[in-house]
């Protein structure tokens, strides 16, 4: 089961590069980054075991799950507004947990939805999404 919680962000975009004019603090970026991380609750080994270094993978009907696997943004009416990757991984508290980034999300669209591999889409309102995605998946 997957579930959405609230983790960070980054803001990029803004300003104007044609004038080197600056974003104002009141302006809303045109883009900005999703941030989150993907929390396996089992299903994973450490990833040295597997020919990766350092961190955690996932294992068994997870072995999708890993350093590099797609991370797509989607805008509430299903269109593809941002790919990333899973960026980093940690084997912490027992859990793997996977960071991951989907940069120049465009603005406005009102809610999202977040799909790790092919693991199902997560929705989230354009709040919830500027200010990061932690999902967790297994038992």
């Amino acid at each position: 089961a997957a579930t959405a919680a609230i983790a960070q962000i980054t803001i990029t975009g803004g300003g104007d590069a044609a004038t080197n004019t600056p974003a104002t603090a009141a302006a809303t970026p045109a883009t900005f980054t999703v941030v989150g991380t993907l929390r396996l609750t089992d299903g994973f080994g450490h990833a040295s075991s597997t020919g990766y270094q350092p961190g955690c993978v996932g294992t068994g009907g997870y072995s999708d799950i890993a350093q590099g696997a797609a991370v797509t943004a989607y805008d509430g009416t299903g269109v593809i507004v941002g790919k990333g990757r899973i960026n980093s991984t940690l084997l912490a508290g027992g859990s793997c947990e996977l960071a991951f980034s989907i940069p120049k999300v465009p603005s406005g669209r009102g809610f999202y939805q977040v799909e790790v591999s092919h693991r199902g889409k997560i929705t989230v309102t354009e709040q919830e999404a500027r200010l990061g995605v932690d999902l967790t998946l297994g038992r």
